[in-house]
């Protein structure tokens, strides 16, 4: 098996670090300053409900926008 894939070469290891790298991103920016809340960080948008992100909201939320910017190739994972 092959730890590269993709015309990116976007292997386990470079879809980590990028995965890693928006996860980083998406802390930064939706930290919670609420004293009120619970969580850490939450997305709250200009109309609408506070809602509290959890590590698996933000893991999947990182993936989407590696996949989106076409950093790797998920589908390395598809062959363990």
């Amino acid at each position: 098996m092959s730890m590269v894939a993709g015309p990116q070469g976007g292997g386990y290891i470079t879809c980590y670090m990028a995965m890693n790298g928006q996860i980083q991103s998406l802390r930064e920016h939706w930290q919670c300053s609420l004293t009120t809340c619970q969580s850490d960080y939450c997305f709250i948008p200009a109309e609408g409900p506070h809602f509290a992100l959890g590590h698996e909201h933000l893991e999947k939320w990182a993936a989407a926008i590696v996949h989106h910017l076409s950093i790797c190739d998920f589908s390395v994972f598809m062959e363990i």
